[in-house]
């Protein structure tokens, strides 16, 4: 531990305040304690209820939270607090990208969903695994060719390039899924099932729109159907990813790598 001030590492213990220890640096006289420069840096509260508080509000509304805590913990923390705590944690949390088994990356769907921000449209864009799995999403004001090129790019990066990328035919996926290399098929499919024949598959983008159900739903529970602004859109997008994530491996039994936990304290 070094002192935030000088960087010196002359550091004393200074008792107690809260439960919380103190130090004192002896060169300059700086006094902090073990929370200086952490997520829980100013907050009065333990640390295990702060990130109780933020993992409950993922799923769950803030006032639900509130009644959970004090039930359970006997502990009254107000729904700005909690509020507060989860937006902070979302800022810090970096995006998230999900893992997958290979024999359901081999096909991969994407589409694009319209979202309210401030009454105007705007899109969520989602690539998902063949199993309807959440891999990667991304938010833009349009849905012009260059959102489309960034994202099949990023996707690359991560995740390799698919067998098939299948798509609703926008003009834009068109020359993005060119970005995923020469192997990558492009197949073009609705909701209703379509023959494949490079593949000899049958083969709809039903996986994807499950997942456009899951979100109306996840911002109806958040927002009530529009977002204040785009900071506020992709901080509850990156909080659906988390839940999805979370959710589809308690039912599916698999181990959990992420938790808020491990990504909200820095």
């Amino acid at each position: 531990m070094k002192c935030p001030k000088c960087a010196s590492h002359h550091i004393m213990r200074n008792g107690t305040r809260g439960g919380v220890q103190r130090f004192k640096c002896s060169d300059c006289k700086k006094q902090m304690s073990e929370r200086t420069g952490s997520f829980f840096y100013r907050y009065r509260f333990p640390e295990q209820i702060i990130e109780i508080a933020i993992f409950f509000h993922l799923f769950i509304p803030s006032s639900v939270v509130q009644i959970f805590l004090l039930f359970l913990f006997r502990c009254r923390v107000s729904k700005k607090s909690i509020c507060q705590w989860t937006r902070k944690y979302m800022d810090r949390m970096q995006d998230l990208h999900l893992p997958s088994s290979e024999e359901l990356l081999r096909i991969r769907h994407t589409d694009e969903k319209q979202i309210k921000i401030k009454g105007e449209k705007a899109w969520w864009w989602n690539i998902v695994d063949s199993g309807g799995n959440a891999l990667q999403s991304c938010l833009s004001w349009t849905r012009h060719g260059i959102v489309v090129n960034n994202l099949m790019k990023d996707h690359k990066k991560h995740y390799g390039s698919p067998m098939i990328m299948a798509t609703d035919g926008l003009q834009a996926y068109i020359k993005g899924v060119k970005k995923l290399g020469r192997t990558c098929t492009h197949a073009v499919c609705g909701i209703t099932e379509k023959f494949i024949p490079s593949h000899g598959i049958f083969l709809s983008n039903l996986p994807v729109e499950r997942l456009h159900s899951r979100i109306d739903s996840y911002i109806n529970l958040k927002v009530r159907g529009s977002f204040e602004n785009m900071e506020s859109s992709d901080r509850w997008r990156k909080a659906f990813m988390l839940t999805h994530y979370l959710r589809n491996s308690v039912l599916q039994y698999k181990e959990i790598k992420y938790l808020p936990c491990q990504i909200s304290v820095p």
